[in-house]
């Protein structure tokens, strides 16, 4: 199962088969363009003023979301399993994490502070951080969350799928199977109004768990969007069609998040 690539690896094997370039972007570039070294947290995004200037670019927030900081442990685990662990305990020890309730905070805001509201999102992803070190503790946290109402924003159901199968595969697979298909994947990013590279990726995941082979013939068709800059292997945050409906464009933002994501699911194709 691909999804064991993931959660069932040895820091030796993750060291060994992952795809060399997936570190040295992690190492050579996402890290020194999103990595806040005063707040010991990553950034939200950056942007270009230029496109055609691919040496320049700029932080565009320093905000520092929670679901960031998870996306980043995951990424890490795919090559540096201890680091990944302490990265990971020492945001439990920071205002990202609520050890009262058991629930991630929001986050802090460059400009009005830290957020402390529990968003149902930022639980999911706190819950993917957690089956990395613990899955017995991760179901047990699953389980609370099916319950608790009083959680803001709505669940993707990707992600749960993804949670499930750590747990429970066989219903997993018929959730995953309920979920809309396309057999055209490049027509539908180009046809739509508007497409969201974090929900296109994380979709891609959850196909990278029953089905590697849809996962990569998704991925590589989104690669062939304006969401992508094969120059620089990067992921812009958004595309839309222009006011005239004639083409799809990205605006030069791009979200650590999504980056984070990409290797992660590069990172699980060289284990399948």
């Amino acid at each position: 199962m691909a999804l064991e690539a993931l959660f069932n690896v040895t820091q030796q094997s993750a060291e060994r088969k992952l795809i060399p370039e997936h570190i040295l972007r992690y190492k050579a570039f996402i890290k020194p363009a999103f990595y806040d070294t005063d707040m010991s947290a990553w950034i939200e995004s950056i942007w270009y003023p230029d496109r055609q200037r691919k040496d320049r670019y700029s932080r565009r927030t320093y905000s520092n979301w929670t679901t960031d900081q998870l996306w980043g442990v995951l990424a890490l685990s795919t090559f540096d399993r201890k680091s990944a662990w302490q990265t990971y305990m020492s945001l439990k020890s920071r205002e990202f994490y609520d050890p009262e309730s058991g629930l991630w905070n929001y986050g802090r805001h460059e400009e009005l502070g830290w957020n402390r509201t529990k968003n149902i999102y930022v639980q999911q992803i706190g819950i993917l951080s957690e089956a990395l070190f613990n899955k017995d503790s991760a179901q047990r946290i699953f389980e609370r969350l099916q319950i608790q109402a009083d959680l803001l924003g709505e669940r993707l159901p990707q992600l749960d799928i993804i949670i499930k199968a750590l747990f429970d595969k066989h219903l997993a697979k018929s959730e995953y199977e309920s979920l809309p298909k396309t057999n055209d994947p490049l027509k539908h990013y180009t046809e739509a109004d508007s497409v969201s590279c974090t929900v296109e990726l994380i979709g891609i995941l959850a196909d990278a768990v029953f089905n590697p082979e849809i996962a990569r013939n998704r991925f590589e068709a989104l690669k062939q969007t304006p969401l992508y800059d094969k120059d620089r292997g990067l992921w812009f945050r958004w595309m839309r069609a222009n006011t005239a409906g004639e083409k799809m464009f990205a605006p030069d933002v791009c979200d650590v998040d999504d980056q984070f994501l990409s290797i992660i699911i590069e990172y699980i194709f060289s284990q399948v």
